[in-house]
């Protein structure tokens, strides 16, 4: 990686130049233009956990307010951490970008869209030098750095390249060692995608470690909406035997139940979810391992572990919230609505086919859209595009499939095969199909 003092800055006379050196003068600047920006401003139509119209007369959480709680866990962590102002700042600032690329719909999103670029045959490395050739992002300080190549499309990869455009929008560029830092920051966040081995800097743990607020949050917003949860439930997930991984993940105690018990309680109280927070925060350990490769080399990774209750509170709340989902609350519904992005994509890569363009740039433009696409632009697009091009709909009447196969299996087909009886269903009403569907529980 170039030095800040090795960069050649010819191409930045007109832009705001930040690094190291002027950030403590322009960190909070930056976070204005990203907290202004229509990117973020998005997220506050794109879901968190409910697939809810108005969510936000609920109090429950979007992409947005998950965004906002992830940044100042991460700073209270770098607080605790002693860490100096800037740093604090920066550290926020990492957190308040981690999301800034996420789909629609949560994961569904993401997962749709890497299916469908795959499907048609563009990699990873194609989609992101078309999105830089496109948005004219082409200077040095862009490092996408750790990403899969298994996966044409990833959330975390998409934040940064989003960042790097709002940058490009306001004539704000990055000092290649601080723009390394803070896309590092924001790519290992994905702890599903980046092994711990991968994270080099203690300043790229903390929105990872932020981001594991989820399933307090997911708990409290199921909570919010009325949902009536018993610390029994986990008898029922004890049944469930692939909910657990091995001996290292055992099935869940008394002393489990009386823990969640606690927990609940606490969710459903004014306050509650701020108390979890801070006893997250204060539960919080950085650690540093250090491993030598075969060349006898030194190598440090930094992360983040839980000590105390939250460790256990996390598993339990994790496997409560996944199976709320799978078999209560979304699981249906998660069909559904990845059916209908399977179904926006392969309408839109069909037009642009008929206007002459070659399969990849088709796929590639339409995907970006998607992309950028909002929960409520996705049902729009469905509704007012899609289900009323007669031609299309009478070609796509849906299909008689085999319902022995689990949801599970039936999403690993591209696109999704919905049945004569679910695409009516779909088509009727896209507006409220995705709402969630509470058989199981009492409300």
């Amino acid at each position: 990686m170039i030095n800040d003092s090795e960069w050649s800055k010819d191409k930045a006379d007109s832009n705001l130049v930040i690094s190291y050196e002027n950030l403590l003068e322009n960190i909070k600047y930056l976070i204005e233009v990203v907290k202004n920006s229509p990117e973020f401003k998005r997220l506050e139509d794109k879901t968190q956990i409910l697939f809810m119209k108005n969510s936000n007369d609920k109090g429950v959480r979007n992409r947005q307010t998950h965004t906002l709680d992830v940044a100042n866990v991460s700073k209270a962590l770098a607080k605790k951490e002693n860490m100096p102002e800037e740093m604090q700042e920066l550290v926020y600032f990492i957190g308040l970008c981690h999301d800034l690329g996420h789909t629609a719909f949560g994961h569904d999103g993401e997962s749709r869209i890497d299916k469908a670029l795959r499907v048609h045959g563009m990699t990873s490395i194609e989609f992101d030098k078309k999105y830089r050739y496109e948005n004219e992002l082409m200077n040095k300080s862009y490092d996408l750095g750790v990403v899969n190549p298994e996966y044409s499309f990833e959330h975390h990869a998409h934040s940064v390249r989003v960042l790097a455009k709002i940058l490009k929008d306001n004539n704000i560029v990055l000092a290649p060692i601080l723009s390394y830092d803070i896309n590092q920051g924001i790519l290992c966040h994905s702890t599903s995608r980046i092994k711990n081995e991968e994270v080099k800097k203690a300043l790229w743990a903390f929105a990872r470690f932020a981001d594991k607020i989820y399933p307090y949050t997911d708990i409290r917003d199921i909570l919010q909406v009325g949902l009536n949860i018993d610390s029994n439930i986990l008898f029922e997930i004890n049944k469930k035997k692939e909910y657990f991984k091995g001996e290292n993940d055992p099935l869940f105690t008394e002393e489990d139940i009386r823990l969640l018990g606690k927990i609940l309680e606490k969710l459903k109280e004014p306050g509650g979810l701020e108390e979890c927070f801070k006893e997250y925060i204060e539960s919080s350990k950085l650690q540093v391992d250090i491993k030598i490769d075969e060349e006898k080399n030194s190598l440090e990774y930094t992360y983040f572990v839980s000590t105390g209750n939250i460790k256990s509170q996390s598993r339990i709340l994790k496997k409560v919230a996944e199976y709320l989902r799978r078999e209560c609350i979304l699981r249906k519904d998660e069909l559904r609505a990845q059916a209908m992005i399977d179904e926006i994509i392969e309408y839109m890569f069909a037009k642009n086919k008929e206007k002459g363009m070659d399969d990849k740039d088709a796929i590639y433009k339409v995907c970006v859209i998607v992309a950028n696409m909002t929960d409520t632009e996705l049902r729009d697009t469905y509704k007012n595009l899609v289900s009323h091009d007669k031609e299309w709909v009478e070609k796509h009447q849906g299909e008689e499939i085999d319902y022995t196969k689990s949801i599970a299996s039936r999403i690993k087909d591209y696109p999704i095969k919905l049945s004569p009886a679910e695409i009516k269903e779909i088509r009727k009403n896209p507006e409220n199909i995705l709402q969630p569907v509470f058989n199981g529980l009492e409300k």
